[in-house]
């Protein structure tokens, strides 16, 4: 029987090599340097990615019939997908070096977090790959 393995089962591609080199040529030239390099890697990742690649177009189908999008969900949506995931790590990497900051964080509502601060009250954060919840 040949059941469709969950995407976030699926072990990790790429190489160590290849990793290091992303992250040689994002130290010597940068973001948008690296952006040039990365989407190559993306695409054949994408293409070559079956159940991720299956998850994300099945997730976007989902989203699209809610939303009532006029545009068909594609391989370009699929690549744009897996295109965020991976700036977001760099996005990450910036965070921890200090080139992201909290300044740079915009809300899409006044900060939620300082109203709940001053009436001594908690909350319970829930992100997503895409998220930069360590800033």
């Amino acid at each position: 029987m040949n059941e469709r393995k969950h995407w976030s089962k699926v072990q990790e591609r790429g190489t160590y090599l290849g990793m290091q080199l992303l992250l040689f040529i994002y130290r010597l030239f940068g973001r948008k340097i690296l952006s040039v390099f990365l989407y190559p890697v993306v695409v054949y990742l994408y293409f070559s990615g079956g159940s991720s690649k299956r998850a994300s177009y099945e997730y976007f189908q989902r989203i699209s019939k809610i939303k009532q999008w006029s545009t068909p969900v594609n391989f370009r949506t699929g690549i744009k997908h897996f295109y965020c995931f991976a700036q977001s790590a760099f996005d990450k990497i910036d965070a921890w070096m200090g080139k992201i900051t909290s300044d740079d964080v915009i809300y899409s509502q006044e900060h939620p977090l300082l109203e709940l601060e001053k009436k001594k009250q908690g909350a319970i954060f829930i992100g997503s790959h895409l998220s930069l919840i360590h800033i």
